[in-house]
């Protein structure tokens, strides 16, 4: 319904729509007044983005929120697909989803925050990547993606060999954490090391208010649907993949010869091991 009515939608209300979408779940835990303060607009444009969706104020808006948000639950795949779909049915659901997931997180990043991390990115002697079951796949990803331009990275999956990594950065490294949630107790806990050291730090997270976000110096959102209780990897992580992936592109484009000239060499490294 939110996202149907988004057309009618003032700028401000919009901004309401947008951080309920990302964030339903937390959306249950704030009142009028501190959702209105967590997105800056006024209290009175939440209550009127209630009305305008059809509800009479912002709790009766809540009360079904929290209604979809338990049906969702008890679904062990996303909430649009059904047990009578179709393998093409769910493929098309599955590709709608992850563009949607894309959308919304081009719309809601800021982009001061982006050309920052870029910099510091491009200004650090190394990178240490930082992520917990599911977003250790992206810290993988985007490891590999870094190397292969010449950028010195590291990413380890033992939890105790990323407290090593953290502790062994330096005040020209940088760290970058990887969490949905924002709350993973390991990769806070990398975080926090890193932090303590002097090490620069951006992460890329839904949640802007949690410890992970506290602790770092640039902060970098992205949609998608973590209130669900099951974890594709993928469809999860699609915006914090193509955000890294623009990271990645941008630094490659900062060092167009540099890149251009590691890149053809690792390339040639690596295709001769191959055929």
């Amino acid at each position: 319904m939110v996202k149907n009515m988004q057309h009618k939608l003032t700028s401000q209300q919009k901004k309401v729509a947008m951080y309920v979408i990302a964030n339903p779940a937390k959306t249950l835990d704030l009142t009028a007044a501190q959702l209105a303060e967590e997105i800056s607009v006024s209290e009175a444009s939440v209550v009127r983005f209630s009305k305008e969706i059809g509800f009479k104020g912002y709790y009766e808006f809540k009360i079904h929120l929290a209604k979809d948000l338990g049906a969702d639950n008890e679904q062990p795949v996303p909430e649009s697909i059904l047990r009578t779909d179709s393998s093409m049915d769910v493929f098309q659901k599955i590709m709608a989803s992850e563009q949607e997931d894309l959308k919304y997180t081009t719309e809601m990043l800021n982009k001061d925050d982006f050309i920052k991390a870029v910099d510091m990115i491009n200004q650090a002697e190394k990178i240490a990547f930082f992520g917990i079951g599911s977003s250790y796949v992206v810290a993988y990803d985007a490891f590999w993606h870094f190397s292969n331009i010449g950028k010195k990275a590291q990413v380890e999956q033992d939890q105790g060999a990323q407290m090593l990594l953290a502790q062994s950065l330096g005040k020209n490294d940088l760290a970058v954490a990887i969490s949905l949630s924002g709350e993973s107790k390991i990769t806070n806990l990398n975080v926090k090391i890193a932090h303590s050291n002097g090490v620069p730090v951006i992460s890329l997270t839904q949640n802007s208010k949690s410890e992970i976000a506290l602790f770092s110096d640039c902060v970098l959102l992205t949609y998608s649907k973590n209130y669900q209780t099951h974890d594709l990897a993928t469809a999860s992580r699609i915006a914090q993949l193509a955000i890294l992936d623009a990271l990645c592109t941008g630094v490659a484009v900062k060092n167009w010869d540099y890149a251009l000239e590691y890149h053809h060499n690792i390339s040639k490294l690596i295709r001769s091991q191959q055929f």
